[in-house]
């Protein structure tokens, strides 16, 4: 869920969202089954917008790393 009403989600933040759920739930939720993407939705309230889980996770997965992976090289102190 996503609470504030004054920066609502744009669709390209809720597919990260949903991605690194999913992830998530794979990675920690499998001994209660495979996840199912339509399921990890994210829900801006103050927007009343809901965006159901994207189908793209791999990719969008892929982009996030990348993006860690540059914060890290610019500040040594969190890869550790």
């Amino acid at each position: 869920m996503h609470f504030p009403k004054t920066e609502p989600l744009d669709e390209e933040q809720a597919d990260y969202i949903t991605a690194m759920m999913h992830s998530f739930c794979q990675n920690h939720l499998w001994k209660h089954g495979a996840p199912y993407g339509g399921h990890c939705m994210v829900i801006d309230l103050g927007s009343g917008k809901v965006y159901p889980g994207v189908k793209a996770v791999k990719q969008r997965l892929k982009e996030v790393g990348n993006a860690c992976g540059q914060i890290a090289a610019r500040w040594p102190g969190i890869a550790k």
